[in-house]
């Protein structure tokens, strides 16, 4: 999903540049799929780290076969879903009230699943105050699970006000969109950040630093 976000903009400066209305409709068409997948994809990793953290035996019970075909299951309901935003662009009070259902859906569950992590990671366990290593490691991890639902809020509550203005506002579309993408691109860039730091690549940055 994040590849197609990448190339859907050949189309976008392909049709401003050249005053091609048919591309910018395709880059329209597409921004709105992408959009959507992004967004379920964000709520369905939420679930998954909830179900990691909070219910780890259930969590390891999705790694069987019954598991897996529930995972390819939300996997296709999620491009389904997108496929639907695209026959749905034409009738604008229809898919105004969609977005604004799966924005609600959406705030709910990450809020939901996020707290419920973050409640654990505070939460001491039996054992682990002589162990301080342990606590390093949740501390790591509350702060990247607040960086993550904050770029997450702020997407979603973007896209919420994008959409009451894509309603309120006529003719100022493209300026709008265009906005929205700046707001999107934090959680975009956040899980891939924070693997590569994980990963110890930025540790080259750090030396230079000093």
């Amino acid at each position: 999903m994040e590849i197609l976000c990448f190339f859907r903009f050949i189309p976008y400066f392909s049709g401003v540049y050249t005053d091609n209305l048919p591309a910018v409709l395709v880059w329209s068409l597409l921004s709105f799929f992408i959009w959507y997948g992004q967004t379920a994809f964000h709520v369905l990793t939420c679930v998954e780290r909830y179900l990691a953290v909070v219910h780890p035996i259930t969590y390891v019970s999705l790694k069987s076969k019954m598991g897996i075909t529930i995972r390819n299951i939300s996997i296709c309901c999620v491009w389904l879903l997108c496929f639907a935003r695209i026959g749905l662009s034409a009738m604008r009070e229809v898919y105004t009230i969609l977005d604004f259902f799966l924005l609600i859906i959406s705030i709910l569950v990450t809020m939901f699943c996020s707290v419920s992590v973050l409640r654990v990671l505070v939460r001491t366990g039996p054992g682990e105050k002589a162990r301080e290593w342990v606590d390093q490691s949740k501390q790591k991890a509350f702060y990247t699970l607040v960086i993550i639902l904050s770029v997450l809020l702020l997407r979603f509550v973007s896209s919420m006000v994008w959409t009451a203005l894509f309603l309120s506002i006529v003719n100022k579309e493209c300026l709008i969109l265009a906005c929205l993408n700046w707001c999107n691109l934090p959680s975009s860039l956040a899980l891939p950040l924070l693997f590569l730091h994980k990963g110890g690549r930025f540790n080259c940055l750090k030396k230079q630093i000093k």
